[in-house]
């Protein structure tokens, strides 16, 4: 966030940009020792109370292993198998595999590694603006919220997703070196990962050498631009041509990359994470409000009370600031809820104050603040914080990031993934509130250790109400919800006890059961959700698949997905392939109440069909 710095800084910012000086890191302080060393025993604290209650295995994690596992026996990804993302942290799980074995072991190995990596490239990138402490404070808040939801850093939906933030953060930790050349290599990385993160590295590219040509000049922009755009575009055409070679562009592109049926089905979900409508924007400057009122609230009483000629206890009778910011705040939800307006925002906001996850979801206000804040200052060509290309290139991938699920920003959903540049800004903004206002820099140090601790407390809500049934499977055992776990228990082992290893079988409507039951998936396709196998004849050929193959079992388990406008398979969608299985098999086991459908899209009973003899 471009927030004043003392006049000095703004007579400096006049002269030539000079990169060797302006982006060269300060060098660690003593206490860069001290507080690693603290983060370091809260991260084993904290892996020790989430141990086996990561990912979803059963799920879109599960389906991420199955896909790395069949690469680790020598599948292609894409030709042999579907992908929905970039190969690279696919490929890299699957090296894991193939030298280490598959397992959950490794699998957990291999997260724990990533998750050490994001947390010290994202404190090392943090400190090139702020000190030590709030470095610490902000890395030890990324450490709840990366342990916290499905989205998690040990095991997650897709490694594209963590692999795609370590390597936008090393990206700018490059530039922050003035390493150009390095940071072009990590964002050709980038392009095979996530769309979304390679987007948020085209943004932070652009921002970078926007800011040096508004520092120095164009000539100079272009170089910097260019030392960034050969590698970070070569390596994604090396890459993915590859690909092409062996599987056909059009493949590729339109049933794995950018899936055209999947795409357009998926759209209702994202839309709910990111609107784009005004109840919406609503929200995102309501938690603002809520935010900044109570940290506006907390400054001045502490200003007061520390001002107080008063003793003891009576010094507290200047905590009156607090207490007219909670009451106005009172007063406010109570006016909205008399006339009726924004229920949904009333709530929803409501609900993640209740939670403690309010200092993490008003993160996409806090970007839209900054980069406001940051282009009235650019224009009148104050100084910057660190430098300006550095400090808009982290602006411009927050930015993309926080977008991407702005009225969703919790860890019930992709919203960890995205959340570490909004947190460094989170880190300038209170470090910057300290240095303005006069010996109150502990007090805005402390409402940002309060918003680590409410994330600390809400990780420990959720890891003790979460992922508690242990599930033991042929890959290791792992941790799912007390629903759902009896359910899959019998599931796995009758698979286990009627078919053969390498027997191929097929599971709907996720292919996380393939991994966890060591048996290769019947089709092409692993995950058969709402757009997956749309069109009839994409249906006809899975029904080709399962005729050739003669598989003998179906397990069919009873998600629902709802979010996405389409909630069950064989009702909403796949009718003919559900169909023609209600035809060739029979169902045999039923484990759990098949008919409940309140698991959403984690199934909490599965059926299982066998092939009736022909």
């Amino acid at each position: 966030m471009a927030v004043a710095q003392p006049p000095a800084s703004t007579a400096a910012s006049q002269r030539p940009f000079q990169p060797s000086q302006a982006l060269t890191h300060e060098g660690w302080a003593p206490g860069d020792r001290t507080i690693l060393g603290m983060l370091g025993a809260l991260l084993v604290v904290l892996v020790a109370l989430t141990w086996r209650h990561w990912g979803i295995i059963d799920t879109d994690t599960g389906l991420e292993l199955t896909v790395a596992d069949l690469i680790a026996h020598g599948h292609l990804a894409y030709r042999d198998v579907q992908y929905s993302y970039g190969p690279a942290g696919l490929y890299s799980l699957a090296l894991a595999f193939a030298v280490f074995g598959s397992s959950m072991s490794t699998a957990i190995a291999f997260g724990l590694l990533q998750t050490v990596a994001i947390l010290a490239v994202f404190y090392a990138l943090t400190r090139t603006w702020v000190r030590p402490l709030t470095a610490g404070l902000a890395t030890a808040a990324l450490i709840a919220i990366g342990l916290s939801g499905w989205a998690d850093f040990v095991l997650p939906n897709t490694n594209s997703a963590t692999f795609g933030l370590l390597f936008l953060l090393l990206a700018l930790l490059a530039l922050s070196r003035d390493r150009t050349i390095l940071a072009g290599l990590a964002f050709g990385v980038l392009a095979l990962t996530r769309i979304e993160f390679a987007a948020a590295g085209a943004a932070a590219a652009l921002a970078y050498a926007f800011g040096i040509a508004r520092v120095q000049d164009r000539r100079a922009a272009l170089h910097a631009l260019l030392r960034m755009a050969v590698p970070g575009i070569l390596i994604p055409l090396i890459v993915l041509g590859f690909f092409a070679d062996r599987v056909g562009t059009s493949r590729l592109i339109t049933q794995n990359l950018f899936p055209v049926n999947f795409a357009s089905s998926e759209a209702n979900y994202q839309r709910s994470l990111s609107p784009l409508s005004f109840a919406s924007l609503v929200a995102t400057l309501g938690r603002g409000l809520v935010y900044l009122t109570l940290l506006a609230g907390l400054l001045a009483s502490a200003q007061r009370i520390q001002d107080s000629t008063r003793r003891g206890l009576a010094r507290l009778s200047g905590a009156w600031p607090l207490a007219i910011a909670v009451l106005s705040l009172l007063v406010l939800d109570g006016a909205l809820r008399v006339v009726g307006a924004f229920p949904d925002t009333r709530s929803l906001i409501q609900t993640e104050s209740k939670r403690l996850l309010l200092g993490m979801s008003w993160l996409p206000a806090l970007i839209l603040l900054a980069v406001v804040l940051a282009l009235a200052r650019l224009f009148k060509r104050a100084a910057p914080l660190r430098s300006w290309p550095l400090d808009l290139a982290l602006l411009a991938a927050a930015a993309v990031l926080a977008l991407r699920a702005y009225d969703s920003f919790t860890t019930d959903t992709f919203a960890p993934y995205y959340a570490a540049p909004a947190l460094i800004l989170l880190a300038i903004l209170h470090e910057q509130i300290g240095k303005r206002r006069r010996g109150l820099g502990w007090v805005s140090l402390t409402a940002l250790a309060l918003v680590v601790l409410s994330l600390l407390v809400a990780l420990g809500k959720g890891t003790t109400s979460g992922q508690t049934a242990p599930v033991a499977s042929a890959r290791g055992s792992f941790g799912t919800t007390t629903a759902a776990a009896p359910a899959l228990r019998q599931t796995i082992s009758f698979i286990d006890t009627h078919t053969r290893p390498g027997e191929p079988i097929l599971s709907l409507p996720y292919g996380g059961l393939y991994f966890l039951v060591d048996r290769p998936a019947a089709l092409y396709n692993l995950a058969f959700l709402p757009g997956d196998v749309a069109s009839t004849a994409d249906q006809q050929k899975a029904i080709a698949g399962l005729q050739r193959k003669r598989v003998a079992y179906v397990v069919l388990g009873n998600a629902r997905f709802d979010a996405w406008g389409e909630p069950q398979i064989g009702v909403n969608y796949d009718r003919l392939l559900l169909a023609y299985i209600g035809q060739a098999y029979r169902p045999v086991k039923e484990f759990g109440d098949f008919a409940s459908r309140l698991g959403g899209p984690l199934s909490q009973a599965y059926r299982v069909y066998e092939r009736r003899e022909t």
